[in-house]
């Protein structure tokens, strides 16, 4: 039989959840960021055209954290 109090879904195990998304999010958007900054040693890119393709990582980078 089932205790009398049922463990329901809480705040705070949402927000938990909501965490381990926002950080696996965060790591995915490194992982391209490193991959594209290590692309640097073989592609002889001027620095300009390499920003122009950075920028799509940075912009939501920053904008995790200021959450």
């Amino acid at each position: 039989m089932w205790p009398q109090e049922a463990t329901a879904f809480t705040f705070e195990a949402f927000c938990y959840m909501l965490a381990g998304a926002a950080a696996h999010l965060h790591i995915h958007l490194l992982r391209h960021l490193f991959i594209a900054l290590d692309e640097l040693k073989t592609d002889y890119k001027n620095p300009i055209d390499q920003c122009n393709t950075l920028n799509p990582f940075v912009l939501p980078d920053y904008l995790s954290h200021l959450l």
